[in-house]
């Protein structure tokens, strides 16, 4: 029994056979056993179980492109990465005294930043700010400042929807009905806006304020 492989060769008889593809055993009589169980086959039969192997050779190989096609989708944690995080960044600054700017400030809904002096006073507030990023946010102080300083920009959720910054500034309005009621009168934290936190911390950042 001779063993041939895409080549042709001379048999034992003078008979020329050429194999396709896979090694195919010829004995010495013409005969072929394709399947290597020790019966002979047709050679006929040789061509058609080369012809399987090689598709199903293909059929791997697409399994296994789609396989690899499947890392380029995103997870449920990716998308989760994608989502607002709420942060502030206010720097240190020149001002005229009268204004502030905050150099970024990201949130996660509608708000606002409040400023606060170094005794917790608010000194000033921005205008109402969608959900989002947002640079170089322009806020107006209530009081002129004549020396240098260091303020506190908090980030404020608009937590009653009312589209108004209603922070505690030692007034509340707990019914919403435009009349300053009593605190006492306010169920906890009544209807005011919150302050934005992170792992139970407002998310702020601290300022020098240089008066030109």
């Amino acid at each position: 029994m001779s063993a041939v492989a895409g080549v042709a060769v001379a048999t034992d008889h003078g008979a020329n056979v050429t194999a396709v593809n896979d090694t195919v055993e010829q004995s010495a009589d013409g005969s072929y056993d394709c399947d290597n169980d020790g019966d002979d086959d047709d050679p006929g039969d040789c061509d058609e179980q080369n012809s399987d192997d090689s598709d199903n050779s293909d059929s791997n190989s697409t399994d296994s492109d789609d396989s690899d096609n499947s890392d380029d989708s995103k997870t449920g944690e990716d998308c989760e990465d994608d989502a607002l995080k709420a942060s502030v960044t206010f720097d240190k600054q020149e001002s005229d005294g009268e204004s502030v700017m905050v150099q970024e400030a990201t949130l996660e809904e509608d708000g606002y930043i409040v400023i606060y002096d170094q005794d917790g006073n608010v000194v000033g507030q921005s205008d109402h700010l969608e959900a989002g990023t947002h640079e170089d946010v322009h806020v107006e102080l209530n009081d002129k400042y004549c020396e240098d300083t260091k303020l506190k920009a908090v980030l404020y959720a608009d937590s009653n929807g009312n589209g108004d910054a209603d922070w505690n500034d030692g007034s509340y309005d707990c019914d919403n009905d435009g009349d300053d009621d009593d605190p006492g009168d306010c169920d906890g934290s009544g209807n005011l806006d919150q302050s934005v936190t992170d792992d139970g911390n407002s998310v702020s950042d601290w300022a020098c304020i240089c008066i030109e």
